[in-house]
């Protein structure tokens, strides 16, 4: 569950003519990505039909990561490229 919103918010005084208040900068620790896992199905209340379509959904983000992957390695390979002698 995120924080609140206040947790990252500090604060510090500022003197002169000013509310006496400003929102110093962020912590690195809230620049860090929340990952959390997806909830697992449940499978054993799945019907056939519903099985067969969650698998060809799996099938369809799984040939996306490969296709990512793929393009993410062409980039690599040609950069390598560039600084060979």
């Amino acid at each position: 569950m995120p924080r609140p919103l206040r947790s990252a918010i500090r604060f510090r005084p500022t003197g002169g003519i000013s509310t006496g208040m400003e929102i110093a900068s962020m912590e690195p620790e809230d620049l860090e990505p929340r990952l959390r896992k997806p909830d697992v199905k449940n499978l054993e209340v799945m019907s056939i039909a519903a099985l067969q379509a969650y698998i060809a959904d799996l099938e369809t983000e799984i040939a996306r990561a490969r296709a990512e992957i793929a393009a993410k390695e062409k980039a690599l390979n040609s950069a390598a490229g560039l600084f060979r002698s």
